[in-house]
């Protein structure tokens, strides 16, 4: 499933340094999270959320490929000023805030997640005591 390509992926400094493979990881990653769901691959209905969740695995993933290959970086005593690693942490952080806003319905559309339970975290567990 190709949920986001390369025009996606709007920073200016890793526009055009995206590569298929990372766009390919990224894609793989929200189907493989929508399985977590309960989501078949086929079945996705992706929200700008899940979207936006791909871009920035995508954007997190060439920030690891390429740090240490900035050839600005400032070395003045214990200090390192690489832009890749910067955006990395950044990237790490924002995937991590989007993943505790997903539910369900951002994967599933709105109509369907209410049919399944109206939220990732509702489940009914059926207790016997004998």
């Amino acid at each position: 499933m190709e949920l986001i390509t390369a025009t996606d992926i709007t920073d200016s400094v890793l526009a055009g340094r995206v590569t298929g493979e990372e766009l390919a990881f990224a894609n793989e990653a929200v189907v493989r999270l929508a399985a977590t769901y309960g989501v078949k691959e086929e079945a996705i209905v992706a929200s700008n959320l899940v979207k936006r969740y791909a871009v920035v695995i995508a954007c997190r993933e060439c920030c690891l490929n390429l740090v240490g290959t900035d050839p600005t970086v400032q070395m003045d005593g214990a200090r390192q000023d690489d832009i890749y690693e910067r955006k990395y942490k950044l990237y790490d952080a924002m995937s991590k805030d989007i993943l505790k806003e997903l539910t369900l319905a951002d994967f599933a559309g709105e109509e369907n997640g209410a049919e399944n339970g109206g939220g990732a975290w509702t489940k009914t567990v059926n207790i016997y005591r004998g």
